[in-house]
């Protein structure tokens, strides 16, 4: 009896000694997020971004955000178990960190425009065949998205990246630990379109989002992966949608990798609310950011 007191007295400690040792970020001035000890933090609004780059957020060009709320009134949270991965992000909301970044890009360029490349998607068409000279447009397109489904290939074409991938983990970190980021628009959704949303059913809405992504792929082969993406759309206790999928990216094939991921949209007070994690440790938490979003609105 004695020992079984101990394990329930360890597990209980174990299961809430983070939530009671969190520290709570404030996101959007009403939503208070419970950060576990262990995570570092990095939060911007939007703005700051925009006015790092010299971006006017009153461009034309951003119509469909303002539609949403999303006119340059959005806070960002990251957090995660690495500073260096926190960098990462980090480097995204300046000029001088997007330049970094950018010289891995030209380098991945390099990598698809190089011999090993060429050599590689050569000696596949010649295994497979086809005459890609004769093939339609249509038919191309469908022989490259077999090509990159095909998991023998997708270790090739991983094997090219692997010394730029190795390099990008060493400065940041992206093949271990936990990331995690909120992102919360400070401006309530028009309220039309507030109702348009969440006046419709669960099930008229998935329908919706997958017809969208099959009416994607037809004209972008990225999105072709995620026509068997498994999400699910339902409504929360005041009848408020929500977006949720712990499917993992389908990019993440192609990097090598394997991480748990988990993405969450919805609402808060009316405001457009989006979260996600990508987990790379070897003991992830099921429905981490589901649970951590999962509170009453």
């Amino acid at each position: 009896m004695k020992k079984l007191l101990s394990v329930a007295v360890l597990f209980s400690y174990i299961l809430f000694g983070s939530i009671l040792n969190a520290k709570n970020i404030t996101i959007g001035n009403d939503l208070s997020v419970p950060i576990p000890p262990n995570y570092k933090t990095f939060q911007i609004d939007v703005k700051k971004i925009y006015k790092a780059f010299n971006y006017s957020h009153s461009s034309n060009d951003l119509n469909w955000l303002k539609e949403l709320g999303l006119d340059g009134n959005l806070d960002i949270l990251i957090f995660s178990t690495s500073s260096k991965n926190l960098q990462f992000y980090k480097d995204f909301t300046n000029q001088v960190g997007v330049k970094k970044l950018i010289k891995y890009y030209e380098q991945a360029l390099e990598i698809l425009d190089g011999e090993d490349f060429e050599k590689l998607f050569f000696e596949e068409i010649k295994q497979s065949g086809v005459q890609v000279e004769k093939m339609s447009k249509t038919e191309t397109q469908e022989f490259v998205e077999n090509l990159m489904s095909k998991s023998s290939f997708q270790k090739k074409f991983y094997s090219l990246f692997l010394p730029l991938i190795n390099k990008l983990d060493k400065k940041y970190e992206i093949l271990s630990g936990t990331t995690s980021g909120i992102i919360l628009s400070n401006k309530k959704i028009p309220k039309d379109i507030y109702n348009l949303i969440n006046n419709k059913s669960s099930s008229a809405l998935k329908k919706d989002i997958k017809n969208w992504i099959k009416t994607a792929a037809k004209e972008d082969i990225t999105f072709k992966p995620y026509t068997n993406w498994d999400f699910e759309v339902k409504k929360k206790n005041k009848g408020e949608v929500y977006f949720y999928s712990d499917d993992s990216f389908p990019e993440a094939n192609l990097l090598g990798l394997d991480p748990k991921q988990e993405i969450y949209i919805s609402t808060y007070n009316k405001k457009l609310l989006i979260a996600w994690t990508s987990c790379l440790e070897k003991n992830c938490i099921k429905k981490k950011i589901f649970n951590m979003m999962n509170f009453p609105n």
